[in-house]
């Protein structure tokens, strides 16, 4: 059953969309999906579309949640991101993270509670990335998927993509603009939200670092054309 989404608050111009209570980035009256890997701008594309809640879920996950027949029938796309640029932003999202009772700042600390070095953390998390099941980062995702994965994994439909279209965090605006033209609502300057809250990835890299992340996200690399840059 459809029911509207909370009204924005006042002053906010963001539209309000019907949505799935528990499928909020699936937005019915536009036959859309928007799917939100981690670190990819997707808070500041939920306030365009004016949701104010989500869960991370694959693609896979929204097909058996709404169906292959309404999954086929809808424009579903993805923003992705350099992957040694996502990976620093992950890193910096976790220490960031306020300290409350209820918050776990996922692969931050060593055993002993002290805080793991940039270095030492990428290895603990692609080395262990099950480590935090997705309840304790937002996510419904199918069991294979954790926030870590690459983002190819996101967005595939038995080995295959299953999106229609996959923008950029690097284009970001004019992507969104194409998306905003495919829906035919007008479109809507993006916030920016935690963006670039740190100097360019690559002064935060040594050699066996940034190796290791090329190897975990080869297949993005592969996909999506990218490098690391200096």
């Amino acid at each position: 059953m459809l029911s509207p989404q909370t009204p924005p608050p006042p002053g906010d111009s963001s539209p309000t969309y019907v949505i799935v209570p528990s499928i909020p980035m699936y937005l019915p009256d536009l036959r859309c999906l928007f799917v939100h890997i981690p670190k990819t701008a997707g808070n500041s594309i939920m306030q365009a579309f004016g949701i104010g809640w989500e869960n991370h879920m694959d693609l896979a996950r929204y097909r058996e949640q709404l169906g292959a027949d309404v999954l086929a029938d809808c424009f579903k796309f993805a923003i992705v991101r350099n992957p040694w640029d996502r990976i620093l932003s992950e890193y910096n999202f976790q220490r960031k993270k306020k300290q409350r009772a209820d918050t776990v700042r996922l692969y931050l600390h060593r055993p002993d509670g002290t805080e793991r070095t940039f270095a030492e953390w990428v290895d603990h998390a692609l080395s262990h990335p099950h480590d935090h099941p997705p309840k304790e980062w937002g996510g419904k995702t199918s069991p294979e998927i954790h926030r870590m994965s690459p983002q190819v994994d996101w967005i595939s439909l038995d080995g295959k993509n299953g999106v229609d279209f996959v923008g950029r965090m690097e284009s970001l605006q004019a992507d969104f603009d194409a998306v905003c033209h495919r829906l035919g609502v007008p479109q809507k300057r993006l916030k920016r939200r935690n963006w670039k809250l740190h100097w360019h990835y690559s002064r935060y890299y040594d050699t066996a670092t940034r190796d290791r992340v090329g190897k975990y996200y080869e297949k993005d690399i592969e996909a999506f054309g990218y490098g690391f840059e200096k």
